[in-house]
């Protein structure tokens, strides 16, 4: 039984020791505690950089058709709802640059109060926000806004542009869950012997612009099109403690991503709107141990649902 229980273990030693290798010298608290305390700038295909921006993806705002030329003061409320696909085991061996599985399932969706509120010159400031409410011992606090105005309008067609920023934080026992470490020594449920459910973070921020395309279909039905692109600068910082080390690891991803998106927007009254899309980001990886493979496509798709109330 020791043999098979080592015969287990040892391929995840060899892993966490090529960490600790690439890490450079370690650390050590006053109790001796081993300490990995370093930051690494990642590319874009790691598996890792793919995760993060996933999650970009997943909460980036569009403004749900054309902008419309708001009256100054004029101000609308509602509340935006997103899925979160749901990752495969392969889609979630992310960290140690692909090699290790993580606890990434956390919602299936987001909820975001929105508001729009003209600002003159045919100009709106738009916001959104995803509140830190705590799901499954994960939170996330993303706030998004955007200014925005319609550059050509006909009977038929409109032209509209958007500019933003916005910036997230999402925190959760991500590398050592819960479940995980309360495993203790068990070699398969715990293979990386997490000692305490970790205190993970993502931080990022970023800044968009783009197009949206609207033409009216009946008098209270319209669809529309659009494309974005942003910057996202991103940082996942590990807080775990696992195989008797203290990891503080913090692994920086910056690049260019895009997306586009197509939907419809039913006005129920001069008050009422609602509005559907699909929402579509290409993303791009390198899943293999190294990157020795060519990249593999790994989109992001997802549904989005927006009711607004013109209040004024």
């Amino acid at each position: 039984m020791g043999y098979l229980r080592l015969r287990k273990i040892l391929p995840t030693l060899a892993g966490v020791g090529l960490v600790i290798l690439a890490a450079g010298p370690l650390q050590a608290d006053d109790e001796g505690t081993a300490i990995i305390d370093f930051r690494e700038q990642i590319a874009a295909t790691r598996p890792e950089a793919w995760a993060m921006r996933f999650f970009g993806a997943a909460t980036q705002s569009t403004g749900f058709g054309a902008p419309v030329n708001r009256r100054f003061g004029a101000l609308d409320l509602g509340l935006e709802m997103g899925t979160i696909p749901h990752l495969s085991a392969a889609q979630r061996t992310v960290g140690f640059d692909g090699t290790k599985t993580e606890d990434l399932n956390r919602a299936p969706a987001i909820a975001r109060p929105h508001a729009a509120l003209g600002i003159g010159a045919g100009f709106s400031l738009v916001a959104d926000w995803v509140p830190p409410l705590e799901i499954d011992h994960a939170k996330a606090n993303v706030v998004t806004v955007a200014l925005e105005r319609p550059l050509f309008t006909s009977d038929t067609w409109s032209l509209g542009a958007r500019l933003g920023v916005g910036s997230g934080n999402i925190q959760g026992d991500i590398t050592c869950p819960r479940s995980v470490a309360a495993a203790g020594n068990d070699p398969v449920r715990n293979p990386y012997q997490c000692q305490s459910p970790s205190h993970d973070a993502q931080r990022y921020h970023w800044k968009t612009a783009g197009l949206t395309l609207g033409r009216t279909l009946t008098p209270n039905l319209s669809g529309h099109v659009s494309a974005s692109v942003w910057r996202l600068n991103g940082v996942f910082r590990v807080d775990a403690e696992y195989a008797g080390l203290d990891d503080y690891t913090r692994l920086a991803y910056e690049g260019n991503d895009w997306g586009g998106a197509v939907g419809l927007d039913w006005s129920r009254s001069d008050h009422w709107r609602v509005s559907g899309e699909v929402f579509y980001s290409p993303l791009d990886v390198v899943r293999n141990v190294g990157g020795r493979d060519a990249k593999q496509h790994d989109d992001f798709w997802n549904l989005r649902l927006l009711a607004t109330y013109h209040l004024r």
